[in-house]
């Protein structure tokens, strides 16, 4: 009879123990506060999408260069894309997103604008929507012709990008 107090004696400090315990997880289960125990694993952290933006903790956004020569050269974006379906899926459950239907792998700091393809640069843009991912390829190109014109820094087109993208073409260059 291990466990269970037998009719008529005196419960032990363990037995109140046990039994407040069990009070207290149902208690618990009743707000819908699931206690964590030894086998219950963390969850671990959920990013979220704020619109036509990663979160910004999550994803603050990586740069591999900062020279506009190096990305303005023919054929540099694609030199450096390499992106294993690992670390696509990775980024899809940092995000919780299981359903990868109306998404795209997107790098927050373009490629051709010096990004990286390191995971803090990397986030589920949304295909759909305004603006979504089509909106955003046309800002990256037209900073990365404004790179490689001589109108706009690389550092100054990497900041815009990892801050809002959708106010890029509003700043004034050279700000």
């Amino acid at each position: 009879m291990t466990g269970l107090v037998k009719l008529g004696s005196a419960p032990t400090r363990k037995d109140v123990t046990r039994a407040l315990s069990i009070v207290v997880a149902f208690a618990l289960l009743g707000l819908g506060i699931v206690p964590v125990t030894a086998q219950t694993p963390m969850p671990g952290p959920v990013c979220h999408i704020r619109g036509a933006l990663p979160d910004p903790v999550c994803t603050p956004g990586a740069v591999l260069t900062t020279d506009a020569a190096t990305v303005c050269q023919a054929g540099y974006a694609s030199s450096v894309r390499n992106l294993p379906d690992a670390t696509r899926n990775a980024v899809y459950a940092e995000y919780g997103i299981s359903d990868h239907t109306d998404y795209v792998i997107d790098h927050l700091i373009a490629l051709e604008d010096g990004g990286d393809t390191a995971i803090a640069n990397l986030w589920p843009e949304r295909v759909s929507g305004w603006p979504g991912a089509k909106e955003k390829d046309w800002v990256e190109g037209a900073l990365h012709r404004g790179v490689c014109t001589g109108r706009v820094t690389l550092p100054d087109a990497q900041r815009w990008l990892a801050t809002d993208w959708r106010t890029a073409l509003i700043e004034p260059a050279g700000t």
